[in-house]
Formats: structure tokens, sequence, C-alpha cells
């Protein structure tokens, strides 16, 4: 299937992406299939999907290459595997890469992960970088990394880190997709940021439809990177 980076170069109009969170039981396994079939987002015009990862490194990431397998061959549509690093060792993360190489996918967003306790020490991939630097040597995956325009929620006073940034893209990062945010303008100044900056790499727009209140409260509270679609922006 068509690599992200690829999908980047090639389309003039803005890229269009979906992000799907794995059901917890079969019969939500199930109709997330019939709804894939019925949406055809390939036919609406959606140009990846992305899958997520159990959060802290939760058992459900099971079902996360499943789910993108299944996209990949049904839908005719490119899949983002999402990775963290959480829980994660040299040897699990080899063998990781392996069957989703096998499955047929090439591209992987990479994510530091919820962490599940506050004394919990990530020994091999304490930062999103660091896993970036593991999968790059690897040679088979484009790269994708988050970007946070109103700053990381362990210290979002601070703004967007172009420091942080930086080193995800010398790590090997090839695009970014932004965590939603709900001011335009710290997008654009982001943006800005980025340009004077000389990072190149495509950045997308997180974007969650609101829906109702709790379901905000809910998002911004927990250290989630959720969105339901992205439009492609080139910030060269």
């Amino acid at each position: 299937m068509t690599r992200i980076t690829d999908i980047y170069k090639k389309k003039s109009a803005p890229v269009l992406s979906f992000e799907i969170f794995p059901p917890k039981t079969e019969d939500g396994l199930h109709a997330l299939y019939k709804t894939l079939q019925k949406v055809n987002p390939k036919e609406t015009g959606v140009d990846y999907i992305s899958v997520t990862y159990g959060a802290g490194g939760g058992s459900n990431h099971k079902r996360t290459k499943e789910i993108a397998e299944y996209i990949e061959r049904n839908c005719g549509i490119t899949a983002l595997h999402n990775l963290t690093g959480i829980n994660q060792t040299p040897s699990s993360l080899k063998d990781n890469l392996e069957k989703i190489s096998v499955a047929g996918i090439e591209n992987i967003f990479t994510l530091r992960g919820d962490t599940p306790t506050k004394d919990y020490v990530n020994e091999y991939y304490p930062f999103a970088k660091d896993l970036i630097k593991e999968i790059k040597k690897d040679g088979r995956f484009d790269i994708g990394a988050a970007i946070y325009p109103e700053g990381h929620v362990d210290n979002p006073m601070t703004g967007i880190s172009v420091t942080g940034v930086k080193e995800k893209v010398i790590s090997g990062t090839e695009f970014l997709i932004s965590q939603l945010f709900f001011d335009n303008g710290v997008f654009y100044n982001m943006q800005e940021a980025l340009k004077e900056n000389y990072i190149k790499v495509p950045v997308s727009a997180g974007i969650l439809p609101i829906i109702s209140r709790a379901q905000v409260e809910r998002i911004t509270y927990n250290d989630w990177f959720i969105f339901t679609g992205t439009l492609g922006k080139d910030c060269s």
C-alpha cells in the first residue's frame, strides 16, 4: 500500500485521514468492519486511516494490527499503525515491527504513550524520539509523530516545544499530526514557529468534532492523542 510521505508529496489538495479506536469486544469489531464497508472511505476521499494503540501499552493494542491489516486488504486505504514506547522492550519492538511488516503495513505513528503509574520508568524508550530512532533503524516504515500546538499534557503552559519537534525529526520522523486544539491561532502560530526553525515535514491538524461537554472534558483531562480527521498542510 502507499506510504504516507508519498501521499503528501503527490496530492495537491489537503490530505484527509480518519482515526479508529479498536473496539473491546468481538461484536464491536464486526460492527466496525460493517461500518467501514458501508462508509467506503476510499470513495469518500479518505487518504489514510490511523488505528490507535492501547493506552499505557494495554492489551487492546493486539487489535491494532488486525484492524490496520483489514483496512489495507479490504478497504483499499493506507493504514497508519499507532505504536507506543510504554512497556516496550527491544525484543518486543522487534517482534511487533516484524508482525506489522508481514501484515503489509508500511506506516507507523509513534507515541511515548500514557504512563501506567506515576513512578513508572520506561527503561528503553522514555520518549517518542527514542522509539522513532529504533524504528528508523529498521528501515521498513514511514514514521509519523505527534505535535502539540498548545503544549504537551505534562507541561502544557510552555506551548509548542520546537526543540522537542526537532529531536523527533532528527530521529527519523517524516510527518507530524497535531493534538487537538481549541484556537486556530495557536495552530497557525505553531506553523510559523516550525517554518522559522526550518522544520519542513508535512503537518496535519488534528480535529475532533464536539459531541458533548463530557466528551471534551474526558479528552482534555487525559493524555490521549485523539482526532477523527486531519487536513494535511505542508509548512515548508
